[in-house]
C-alpha cells in the first residue's frame, strides 16, 4: 500500500510529528482521578436521583432472579437494570432540568415584556396628560386675553 502522505515522520495518524501517545488502561484512568472528584460526585445535578432510582432497580431485580436461576446470571441481570435504570433516570431528569430553564427563560421573556408594555403605557398616559393640560392651558390663555379685550374700552375718548 501507498505510504501515508500526512504523516510526519516520528509522528502518528493523529499527531502529525508530534510524540506517540501512551496507551491507557481502565486502571490509570481510574488512578488520574483524585478522590475528591469521587467526593463531589454525588453533589452533581440529577445523579442523587437516578442513583436512587438504579440502586433498588437492580436490587429488586437481582433478588427476584436470584430465587428463579442462577446466581450469577441474577447479579449480571442485576447490574444491567442498575446501569440502565440510572442512565434513563438521569437522562429523563435532564431532560426536566432543560425544559425547566427554558420555562424560566420563556417567563423571564414574558416579564420584560410586560415591563416594556407597562413603561409604553405610561409614557403614553404622560404624553396625554400633557397634551391636555397644553390644550387647557391654551384654552385659559386665550379665555384671558378674550376677558382683557372685552375689559377695555372700545371706544376712547379722542
Amino acid at each position: 500500500p501507498p505510504e501515508n502522505v500526512n504523516l510526519i515522520p516520528g509522528g502518528t495518524a493523529n499527531t502529525a510529528g508530534g510524540e506517540k501517545f501512551e496507551d491507557y488502561s481502565w486502571w490509570s484512568v481510574l488512578k488520574s482521578i483524585r478522590p475528591q472528584e469521587y467526593e463531589h460526585f454525588i453533589r452533581l445535578p440529577c445523579v442523587r436521583d437516578a442513583l436512587l432510582f438504579g440502586i433498588p432497580a437492580g436490587a429488586s431485580t437481582g433478588s427476584l432472579l436470584g430465587d428463579l436461576g442462577p446466581i450469577l446470571r441474577s447479579c449480571q441481570y442485576a447490574l444491567g437494570a442498575s446501569g440502565a435504570t440510572t442512565f434513563l433516570k438521569y437522562e429523563h431528569c435532564q431532560w426536566q432540568r432543560q425544559r425547566e430553564k427554558q420555562g424560566v427563560k420563556r417567563a423571564v421573556e414574558i416579564m420584560s415584556t410586560k415591563q416594556l408594555e407597562k413603561e409604553k403605557v405610561k409614557e403614553e398616559a404622560k404624553q396625554r396628560r400633557r397634551k391636555e393640560r397644553e390644550e387647557r392651558e391654551k384654552a385659559e390663555e386665550e379665555a384671558r386675553l378674550e376677558q382683557e379685550r372685552r375689559r377695555k374700552q372700545w371706544w376712547r375718548f379722542w
